[in-house]
């Protein structure tokens, strides 16, 4: 799990870490898209201005794969796809716990969804782990998506 903290402002972008980094999460600051991008397959989630060093926050939405959600820390930003805008005034404690909530909301799904398919689909972990992957990839959703779609198709209810 790694979250990347990314704006234009270098200060801001440590300061957003070093939060995360108090609540046990693994975080890293960035000024540009393309750092997060060289670092893409170990992103969990990325927390951004509108703006960066070298690209806006929806390019760098269009780069990156899909199941890596993008929460917006601009207020007054506009709504944009695939992108959570988040509300103005948080604190950096409300940000962390929103951030939590979002990692464990995902990860949780997800598990679930692979142990359905483990039961129903007679696959390993492994197996089911790729096998979402590339529903993902091939269905152009989130891996969240993905997952909510395969409980859905073995019938399984995707509250806890």
């Amino acid at each position: 799990m790694l979250v990347a903290a990314v704006f234009s402002n270098a200060e801001n972008a440590r300061k957003i870490a070093d939060s995360l980094a108090r609540y046990g999460i693994r975080a890293i600051a960035a000024t540009s898209g393309s750092a997060v991008l060289r670092q893409k397959q170990a992103v969990t989630l990325v927390v951004c201005g509108a703006r960066l060093e070298d690209m806006t926050a929806p390019r760098l939405r269009r780069m990156l794969p899909a199941e890596i959600p993008m929460l917006l820390l601009a207020p007054g930003a506009p709504q944009l796809a695939g992108i959570e805008n988040l509300p103005a005034g948080l604190t950096h404690a409300q940000l962390c716990e929103i951030v939590l909530h979002h990692i464990g909301a995902q990860e949780a799904l997800v598990a679930r969804a692979k142990r359905a398919m483990i039961r129903r689909g007679g696959v390993d972990e492994a197996a089911a782990h790729r096998l979402l992957q590339k529903h993902a990839m091939n269905s152009g959703v989130s891996l969240r998506r993905a997952a909510e779609e395969i409980l859905q198709k073995y019938g399984e209810d995707e509250s806890i």
